[in-house]
């Protein structure tokens, strides 16, 4: 049996999904700044 895990996640814009992953000890808001632009 798996066991379950916690996970954040957000839902931005429009278009195609894009899955980020960041570093170990980062946070949702290392993407921030790249957001716009994506």
């Amino acid at each position: 049996m798996a066991t379950p895990v916690d996970c954040a996640y957000s839902v931005e814009g429009a278009g195609p999904p894009l899955f980020l992953i960041h570093g170990i000890g980062a946070a949702r808001n290392t993407w921030a700044k790249a957001l716009p632009v994506l």
